[in-house]
């Protein structure tokens, strides 16, 4: 990655022992924060690092600010089943203790694990850009049929992972590979060449948080948002076109309900990975939620 004279790219370890990737412009003090979580289900690390690089240059290079992006809630995840609400207290905790007190940007890009966290920390937001928080459903459907049947699902894909994770030659299905592709399979083939070698490279951590999402999207994220009472934080609520149905867009829009002063906005061409499919399209919102 190439990185601009103007701006510089490093990384810290936070006290709870997390990694955090940092950019800011050199020689010059930080006006303002975006806080970056990014933890998309099933996809490395090493496939998301372009898409940030190029959108924290961007936003370095038009308002002097500091972007700072975790990638995990926490080093040596369990493999048995972590509780969402025990996940979520270690990532405040992580966040508490970055280095920027004043008011920040959050954009949180974790599927929606870490979605409810904007509520204790909204007295410190400028701000929010959620994508494609998926799994929260209403109370009807936690009890219905299809519900069980997502749930075996999840919980069958959560036992796939844990199973790749002591086996680096075990490929994870074509299911996980969440994009569009346009019908290409050409496309498709190449993508899935790219993450079978980027997932086979990554370490525990990625195996473990993947399965712990789809463990936690059974119940757990819904559990943690259906309580809490309207947010008026500005926000952009940023969902692929082309998402499941019950997962993502109807997730997004009880969010939208949850939020009333946030914008909901579809992301073409993508059905999940948009770091892939139209990174181009998350740049431009996060940087017209900091023009306002």
């Amino acid at each position: 990655l190439q990185t601009p004279e103007s701006m510089s790219h490093s990384t810290f370890t936070a006290a709870t022992g997390v990694p955090v990737h940092v950019w800011e412009p050199k020689g010059i003090k930080a006006t303002t924060c975006i806080v970056i979580l990014s933890m998309p289900i099933t996809l490395p690390t090493s496939m998301q690092m372009s898409c940030w690089h190029d959108l924290a240059g961007a936003a370095v290079e038009e308002f002097d600010c500091k972007v700072m992006m975790v990638t995990t809630g926490g080093n040596h995840l369990p493999r048995s089943s972590l509780p969402l609400q025990d996940f979520l207290a270690d990532l405040l905790v992580l966040i508490q203790d970055l280095p920027w007190k004043e008011p920040f940007l959050l954009v949180d890009n974790t599927t929606g694990a870490a979605t409810s966290v904007l509520w204790p920390l909204r007295s410190r937001l400028l701000g929010a850009l959620v994508i494609n928080a998926a799994g929260y459903y209403s109370e009807e459907f936690l009890g219905s049929v299809a519900s069980q049947k997502l749930a075996k699902v999840c919980q069958q894909r959560a036992h796939e992972l844990l199973q790749a994770e002591g086996d680096p030659h075990v490929i994870v299905a074509d299911h996980d590979i969440t994009m569009r592709c346009a019908g290409s399979p050409r496309l498709f083939a190449e993508v899935h060449q790219q993450w079978a070698t980027a997932a086979t490279a990554s370490d525990v951590e990625f195996w473990r948080q993947s399965a712990a999402q789809y463990q936690w999207a059974i119940s757990e994220k819904t559990e943690a948002l259906m309580s809490l009472p309207e947010l008026t934080v500005t926000a952009t609520l940023a969902c692929s076109k082309h998402g499941p149905t019950i997962i993502l867009t109807e997730a997004m829009r009880k969010l939208h309900a949850l939020l009333p002063n946030s914008r909901l906005v579809h992301i073409e061409d993508s059905k999940c990975w948009w770091e892939i499919e139209n990174p181009g399209f998350v740049k431009q919102e996060l940087l017209g939620l900091l023009r306002t």
